[in-house]
């Protein structure tokens, strides 16, 4: 059976999974590779998710923030690890990110999560 993203969302659940996808693999996604990729120009792609009330930056956000929680609970990373993992230029940068994502600092986050089993 063929399972189809909802009409309204399916540029944003595209542009998602290859922003998930490109971190995990190593590289470090923005609108110019993503465009490409799903073989639509850059100011094409940004009216598409525009008109599902969506923009690149707000996605890239989304998948940073869940990459960085999930390995900040499963603790499989260190934090510098995690940070150059969704391509943040220093773990200052992303301790920052992170807090206006969470209101925590990454370690903190963490410590949470390892006293009450996350």
């Amino acid at each position: 059976m063929i399972h189809t993203m909802p009409k309204e969302k399916k540029w944003s659940n595209r542009v998602m999974q290859l922003v998930c996808d490109m971190i995990i693999s190593g590289s470090v996604p923005d609108i110019d590779s993503v465009s490409k990729k799903l073989a639509v120009s850059k100011r094409s792609l940004q009216e598409k998710l525009k008109n599902e009330g969506d923009n690149f930056r707000n996605i890239l956000q989304t998948i940073r923030r869940q990459i960085a929680v999930d390995n900040l609970i499963q603790q499989d990373f260190t934090f510098c690890k995690v940070a150059f993992m969704l391509g943040y230029s220093d773990q200052s940068a992303f301790n920052h990110a992170f807090k206006r994502w969470t209101g925590q600092s990454p370690k903190t986050y963490s410590n949470c999560c390892k006293d009450q089993n996350c």
